[in-house]
């Protein structure tokens, strides 16, 4: 198993691809460090695969639009599809995450199955249900901890069969999901600033590298520029232009650790307008230049 520290994200739908899952086998799993990323952060995404993890040392945050979670070593959790969220954790402490995310399918079959219909969409489709802590101190989670442990394992050793085991190791972890989840799966609709603030976040990663205006990233979701600021509020606990920043660093640092082109024209691919401004920006979210940056997180 490799250490994931490549951020690969849908620059039209904002939503995360997933590099080694496989359309016959939609399932892929990563140890992740936190600490190969800008300010220890992995930024807003959502994606459509459900994501499982144990922290395997350290400390890990979730942040959601429903709040933040923290999480522990030797705790896991439980991440809905297409749910909208944040992981940070802080420079002094470890973060080791084992980290798992696989389509729906591959525990519910085909769209119209019984399995699909009856224990799956249930808990994919409840917009109550953004994420679970699983923690060893509860009895109730420790089957669920063992099955997700269980199916990671099976991944990264890949013993003859272990794609049979695997689905199997999921299934008893959806199992354990599904009763564990009952109180708190709801029946009403997504709320209107979910989508919302997709929209916008979608808007913000087709044009970061342009000049932009508060009221064209509050146009992408036909609001007002004050509505667009308390939603970026509400949602993400931050503003538009600091969000924007924050996206535009990030994908200043992907191009400084995969390529060798000159810092000056990074910085105006990413909307900053001189390279002495970026330089001051970088410097200040990174702790680094972008040339120290550069040869820090060089990927061959």
């Amino acid at each position: 198993m490799q250490y994931s520290g490549k951020i690969l994200v849908d620059p039209q739908s904002k939503r995360e691809t997933l590099e080694h899952i496989a359309a016959d086998f939609p399932y892929t799993a990563d140890l992740c460090d936190l600490h190969n990323y800008p300010d220890n952060t992995f930024p807003w995404h959502w994606h459509r695969e459900i994501e499982i993890f144990y922290l395997r040392e350290g400390r890990l945050e979730y942040h959601v639009p429903g709040g933040i979670t923290v999480f522990e070593a030797g705790e896991g959790g439980f991440l809905n599809s297409n749910v909208l969220h944040q992981t940070c954790c802080r420079a002094e402490d470890a973060c080791l995450q084992e980290e798992q995310q696989f389509a729906p399918e591959l525990i519910g079959g085909f769209a119209g199955s019984r399995i699909m219909q009856k224990y799956v969409l249930p808990v994919v489709e409840a917009p109550g249900l953004e994420l679970v802590r699983l923690t060893p101190e509860d009895p109730a989670h420790r089957p669920l901890l063992e099955a997700l442990c269980r199916a990671y394992t099976l991944y990264d050793e890949q013993p003859e069969g272990f794609e049979l085991e695997l689905q199997q190791a999921l299934l008893v972890f959806w199992q354990g999901l599904y009763h564990l989840t009952a109180g708190r799966r709801q029946t009403e609709s997504a709320p209107m600033n979910d989508h919302r603030i997709k929209q916008m976040l979608s808007f913000i990663a087709a044009h970061y590298g342009e000049k932009l205006e508060l009221e064209q990233i509050a146009a992408a979701a036909y609001l007002s520029p004050r509505a667009c600021g308390r939603c970026f509020q509400t949602q993400l606990g931050t503003t538009p232009f600091a969000y924007l920043t924050d996206y535009r660093i990030q994908r200043a640092c992907e191009q400084l650790s995969a390529t060798d082109e000159l810092v000056s024209e990074i910085a105006l691919r990413c909307g900053f307008g001189s390279s002495s401004y970026f330089g001051h920006i970088f410097r200040e979210k990174t702790g680094l230049s972008p040339n120290e940056y550069r040869k820090a997180h060089r990927r061959p």
